[in-house]
């Protein structure tokens, strides 16, 4: 659904050049390159764990927060975007 103002955002599990992801972008919404890492296996860190946004909402940035591997194997993203 096309609107003004669109916020996509999950557990993707996919990296930021995967075919979703740049269809995705390919739609319009706009994701933030950030030198963070979501997830990490092997010693490999990857951001895997998406927030884009549409072109009104650009311009914010990413925060990752970190919690216990007991919650979760995932980092927290938030974004923060000036409306």
């Amino acid at each position: 659904y096309k609107t003004d103002s669109q916020i996509i955002m999950g557990d993707f599990n996919d990296t930021t050049e995967s075919p979703v992801v740049n269809k995705l972008k390919s739609a319009g919404v706009t994701m933030h390159k950030a030198d963070v890492c979501t997830y990490v296996y092997r010693g490999k860190c990857d951001l895997i764990d998406h927030i884009l946004v549409s072109p009104n909402l650009a311009g914010g940035y990413l925060n990752v927060l970190k919690v216990p591997n007991s919650i979760s194997d995932h980092s927290i993203l938030k974004y923060k975007f000036w409306a």
